[in-house]
């Protein structure tokens, strides 16, 4: 079986490199044939390229000479017009040095006026903060000692609340510990009447089962008792009857 397996895996290695062969020999001859149909293809685009271009040459230069003619009849118009403009800039910045000398002038005067305006209302200023300093610091000293009053009547209003709180907590610490000797004796009168309560129950539980199994023991007794005394009777009187 491993000689037949390696004959048969060496037929088809051999079979699949002949098939191998056999596709790049004939990817080879449709390239070559593909390579040669698209070069006559390129040759036939070069002569096509060729009389366009000498063609759109042609018309570029008959452009290009009309373009002249225009480019000349426009750049006189141009001139007379740029000559119009230059003066027109000329005339303009004329006008804007003399409209800029007047601005300066006015607003240096302008300036003038508000740098004087400016100190007397800075006098007048200065004036009122004095003042309203004055009032201010009285304001503030004013402010000040009714605080400290206010402060030192706080102080006083929370001490009588902590002296009056501190007796409140004292009297319901009392009362809490009362209730609680109370719970506790409560509690504990409630442990010992169900501890006595079970002891009592576990006595009767006891008394109970010792007298049903007292009772058991004595009916037996007397049922063997009678058993036997039956027992011997019938046999007394089968002897006797025999």
């Amino acid at each position: 079986s491993t000689f037949r397996r390696h004959i048969s895996m060496s037929s088809y290695i051999f079979t699949l490199s002949d098939i191998i062969i056999c596709q790049s020999v004939c990817r080879r001859l449709l390239a070559i044939r593909k390579a040669e149909y698209m070069a006559k293809e390129r040759r036939s685009a070069v002569v096509i390229q060729t009389l366009a271009r000498s063609w759109i040459s042609r018309k570029l230069l008959e452009q290009k000479k009309l373009r002249k003619a225009i480019w000349i009849k426009q750049e006189r118009r141009m001139m007379s017009a740029s000559a119009t403009s230059i003066q027109k800039m000329v005339r303009g910045r004329i006008a804007y040095f003399d409209f800029v000398i007047t601005m300066v002038s006015i607003i240096t005067c302008q300036s003038a006026a508000r740098r004087w305006r400016s100190k007397r209302r800075l006098n007048v200023l200065r004036t009122q903060q004095r003042e309203c300093a004055a009032v201010k610091i009285q304001a503030i000293y004013r402010g000040f000692s009714r605080m400290k009053c206010f402060v030192i009547t706080l102080c006083k209003v929370i001490t009588v609340q902590t002296a009056f709180r501190g007796w409140i907590s004292r009297r319901e610490l009392s009362y809490l510990k009362e209730e609680k000797r109370r719970i506790e004796n409560e509690a504990s009168i409630k442990l010992q009447k169900m501890f006595r309560g079970l002891s009592c129950s576990m006595k009767y539980s006891l008394l109970s089962f010792s007298a049903v199994e007292l009772q058991r023991v004595v009916r037996g007794f007397l049922a063997r008792e009678k058993f036997i005394i039956d027992l011997a009777n019938v046999i007394l009187v089968q002897s006797v009857a025999r």
